[in-house]
């Protein structure tokens, strides 16, 4: 019997010819267990141990993170000022006094006493005869030379130049460092149209040689003792 023939009844008439009634009279299939779950048991089964069979309580990436946090917290903690004067500490001076002659104008002198007074370990005096020793500012001066030109034959870079030369001596006029000169530079390229940003960036790259050249001025100090 096809699907679309109809099972004979009483009479020889066909019951049921059409398509929804072509399985009339046919037992019901069985359903398996598994498929009659209730979606409370589909949100009971989705939970993290069953989508995480492994033993441990979290995965690997989550102790991992949880980890991560933990040092963060830890090296957040410490006082982030404390690195920065450890740093300057390191070139301690090996004088308890001294003495400069830094023009009152110099913006080396000025950045020089303010990382002395930091460090904390080096008195500036206003008399040679109190200090142990004497800073002695022979020459500051900056430098611009030209060191390229445009294809008109303008000039397009310069170099910028920072020169100091000091030297050292005791309280008794003894030489502790001879004339020692530190000399910085940097190059610049210049244009007519940017003049007024470039002359803004001259004084950056000054300003950032100061820096450097008080820096290396330190440790020179510093290696004496």
């Amino acid at each position: 019997m096809s699907l679309y023939e109809g099972a004979k009844g009483e009479g020889g008439r066909v019951k049921g010819t059409g398509p929804m009634r072509r399985f009339a009279g046919l037992p019901l299939p069985t359903v398996p267990a598994q498929a009659t779950r209730s979606f409370a048991d589909d949100r009971r089964i989705a939970t993290p141990s069953t989508l995480h069979p492994s033993p441990f309580p979290l995965p690997r990436a989550a102790q991992r993170r949880a980890t991560l946090l933990a040092l963060s917290a830890a090296a957040l903690s410490a006082p982030l000022s404390g690195c920065g004067f450890q740093l300057r500490r390191s070139a301690a001076l090996p004088f308890q006094t001294l003495y400069t002659t830094f023009s009152p104008t110099s913006p080396i002198g000025a950045e020089f006493r303010r990382l002395v007074r930091v460090a904390e370990n080096t008195t500036l005096v206003d008399d040679p005869k109190e200090a142990e020793a004497r800073l002695e500012v022979l020459s500051e001066r900056r430098e611009k030379e030209v060191v390229g030109y445009s294809s008109t034959g303008r000039p397009r870079e310069y170099q910028l130049r920072l020169r100091f030369t000091f030297r050292v001596v005791s309280r008794d006029s003894t030489v502790l460092l001879p004339p020692t000169e530190i000399v910085l530079h940097r190059d610049i390229t210049s244009s007519d149209i940017e003049q007024v940003a470039k002359q803004q960036e001259e004084e950056l790259l000054y300003k950032e040689m100061q820096s450097d050249l008080v820096q290396q001025l330190l440790r020179r100090l510093a290696a004496i003792g």
